[in-house]
């Protein structure tokens, strides 16, 4: 299964169209308003299907239908970073530079995502599709700490 999702409305805030290869709408995604690095997945109908937080420094709590919480936690790394998905099992590597990660169970691949149309565009293939919104919110947040990752204002240097 393969998503495809616009960058440049989810980095401004406003809702963005999650579509299929076939250019079908499947989902919507937003980030929250007044906390960094949040979003919530709902279906075309607007019901809500997850939610990712911040929960702290390199923590990100995701909830999916309701059911139990995963933690999102950076093991190691920050340009080549390695994260574990507590709860699902999941360990997701990738490159920040590149917008390029991959999320495995075991020797499972369960996703894996990259930048196309000149890095505006976020194309998602899942390995099943109920692991689809696990995944979309797992990519978002990534998205966003390589976005305010990069875009760290440098400070001056007094001489």
């Amino acid at each position: 299964m393969e998503l495809f999702f616009e960058t440049d409305a989810l980095h401004s805030g406003r809702f963005t169209s999650v579509r299929d290869e076939n250019n079908r709408a499947c989902y919507i995604l937003r980030k929250k308003y007044g906390t960094a690095g949040s979003f919530q997945l709902l279906n075309t109908d607007t019901h809500l299907l997850g939610s990712i937080k911040s929960a702290g420094k390199n923590r990100y709590e995701l909830t999916v239908n309701g059911q139990g919480h995963a933690t999102l936690i950076r093991m190691v790394g920050e340009t080549h970073p390695l994260y574990m998905l507590r709860g699902s099992n999941w360990l997701v590597t990738g490159n920040m530079a590149a917008n390029h990660f991959r999320a495995y169970h075991g020797f499972e691949a369960i996703f894996a995502s990259d930048a196309i149309a000149s890095g505006q565009t976020l194309r998602l293939w899942c390995a099943h599709a109920d692991c689809a919104p696990a995944s979309l919110l797992t990519v978002a947040v990534l998205d966003h700490i390589r976005t305010d990752s990069i875009t760290q204002p440098l400070t001056p240097v007094a001489f």
